[in-house]
């Protein structure tokens, strides 16, 4: 039997990725032009889609280290995972996209210090405001919207070793946190919002 963490013919972890890209496309468009989002099991289609992609690339990840459980190594293997195709979609979003789209003239935007926050998702600063750009859009100024996932997916991706570790030398202590972890993210979701 194939281990379930090695992407390949063995599993469907492409499948599912593909069902759950779809489903993020389908959410989304209901968003952006001011419909209300589809739901299923007391979710936007979009936000159990990102949960689907979540649960996977747990799978994956895990696998990755179980393969080869050097930190340095695992390390950098996430890191050619994700930055080079960031900085790849950050810079054609500030150098070609925002050009086109922005009223302004080219000096004032690539100026403008909303360009130069956007520059900083390439190293997980999330922002998603190009000047004047997708302005007049029902959801304004969202530019790539779903790069907030990956400051989460590279906390986890950090967190991986620990927890194989933990989970191997003291998996009573790992049980238990992550028993805490789980009431409070439930006292959390739970309690009024304040805000």
């Amino acid at each position: 039997m194939k281990d379930p963490g090695v992407p390949g013919p063995g599993n469907n972890f492409d499948a599912l990725r593909l069902g759950a890209a779809s489903m993020v496309v389908l959410g989304h468009s209901f968003i952006l032009v001011g419909l209300p989002p589809h739901a299923a099991l007391g979710h936007s289609v979009s936000t159990l889609a990102v949960l689907i992609f979540f649960a996977i690339s747990g799978y994956l990840v895990a696998g990755s280290w179980l393969r080869d459980p050097h930190p340095g190594r695992f390390a950098l293997r996430r890191a050619r995972r994700i930055l080079p195709a960031l900085a790849a979609v950050v810079l054609i979003s500030v150098l070609v996209l925002g050009p086109v789209l922005t009223p302004l003239p080219f000096g004032d935007y690539a100026l403008h210090a909303q360009t130069l926050r956007y520059l900083g998702n390439a190293i997980l600063y999330v922002s998603y405001t190009l000047p004047l750009v997708f302005a007049e859009n029902h959801y304004p100024h969202a530019v790539n919207g779903s790069l907030w996932t990956l400051p989460v997916e590279a906390t986890m991706y950090a967190l991986t070793p620990v927890l194989m570790l933990l989970g191997r030398w003291r998996p009573a202590l790992l049980a238990a946190l992550a028993l805490a972890a789980g009431l409070a993210a439930y006292a959390l979701a739970a309690a009024p919002r304040r805000w």
